[in-house]
């Protein structure tokens, strides 16, 4: 574009001596252009100051408008590369932020699914409400055998209180069988001192001996037994201790665990639902960025009708270079080199309209279907 400005400058500087000698010799170009070559700057500045233009000055008219044109054309073939090329990239750019946006959505709900089935939800049970059901279970079964432990122990101790009252009962049947043997040995003497008289008191003492030997037998069996139980009863005693120490021991570990397991399960549940929040909200972001991105995007269409403003701007040029040619002598130029000369900056930051003929600053306003550059 700026090779082009300085050979569009050239030329007109160049039919602008033509006119008038006074302003000076047309600057030099240094380098040939297939679209401007530098040789027909001279023939145009010629015709233009012959006495009698004529049919000349027309075929340089002819040859101007030709030259023109392929500007034109070749300004129109670079903005439509350019805005084809924008066009396409831009759209690249908004299929690769969409496919950003729809993997981060799916990578969130994907994340969501996982922590819904580990947290649970309305439609199924997650690991810290099973961790808590277990709990709750492993709590009843241990109070349930803290109270057979200790119903154990009170069973334990009345054993071991029957079997001493058992102890008891066999001494006092060992002192009714002192007794009847006893009075068996009285019944004996009484029988001997009476003789025939005294045959009932034979049977008498028959018999009380016979009661006290049942009695002397049974109760040195339940002596026995009672022994064995008052024996066994301390190590059973021991042990029913032993056992309802260890299971109130085990009670309390496992309590204690198991608070911390709630307490871990609930910290879980809440870090994971934090985590979910966290992660809508920065998929939330991420569209919201990317329709940003997309919405700075949409300068493409405006640049490219700006750009289109262009051959606008040559079509004024055009005419402009036409009509000069057209009255060469009328002293006035359609278009002077200082009319179209711009830098770079600000070509690129200013509006670019040239004035014709008779119009002032305020008349190079966008006509319409026009649009002004940036």
């Amino acid at each position: 574009m700026s090779a082009l400005r300085a050979r569009l400058g050239a030329l007109f500087q160049g039919l602008a001596v033509s006119l008038d000698p006074g302003l000076g010799e047309p600057a030099p170009l240094e380098d040939e252009d297939p679209l401007l070559p530098i040789s027909s700057v001279v023939p145009i500045a010629a015709a233009a100051t012959s006495p009698e233009p004529g049919p000349e000055l027309g075929r340089i008219a002819d040859s101007a408008s030709q030259l023109m044109e392929t500007a034109r054309d070749d300004v129109l073939g670079r903005i439509q590369g350019v805005n084809q090329t924008s066009e396409r990239e831009v759209l690249a750019v908004g299929s690769s932020l969409q496919l950003i946006v729809n993997e981060a959505q799916a990578q969130v709900k994907d994340l969501r699914q996982t922590l819904e089935e580990l947290t649970g939800s309305k439609e199924r049970v997650g690991v810290p409400q099973l961790a808590a059901r277990q709990s709750h279970a492993v709590r009843d079964y241990l109070e349930r055998m803290s109270q057979i432990i200790a119903a154990h122990d009170q069973t334990v101790k009345g054993s071991e209180a029957a079997s001493q009252r058992i102890a008891d009962i066999g001494r006092s049947v060992e002192k009714v069988a002192f007794q009847a043997r006893l009075l068996s040995f009285n019944a004996a003497i009484e029988a001997a001192r009476l003789g025939g008289q005294g045959s009932a008191f034979g049977v008498l003492a028959e018999e009380m001996t016979r009661l006290s030997t049942e009695m002397d037998a049974a109760n040195r069996q339940v002596r026995d037994l009672a022994q064995t139980l008052l024996g066994s009863m301390p190590e059973i005693g021991r042990q029913s201790t032993e056992i309802r120490d260890t299971s109130a021991a085990f009670s309390e570990q496992m309590r204690q665990e198991l608070e911390e397991l709630e307490q871990s399960s609930a910290e879980f549940e809440q870090r994971t639902r934090e985590a979910l929040t966290r992660g809508d909200e920065r998929t939330e972001r991420v569209v919201q960025s990317s329709r940003e991105a997309l919405s700075h995007l949409s300068f493409q269409d405006a640049c490219a009708q700006r750009l289109l403003s262009v051959d606008a701007v040559l079509r004024r040029l055009a005419s402009s270079v036409l009509g000069t040619l057209a009255d060469p002598r009328s002293g006035t130029h359609g278009v002077g080199f200082a009319d179209i000369q711009r830098s770079d900056e600000h070509f690129a930051g200013e509006v670019v309209a040239l004035r014709a003929p008779g119009e002032s600053d305020g008349d190079a306003a966008a006509a319409p279907g026009e649009m002004m550059l940036f």
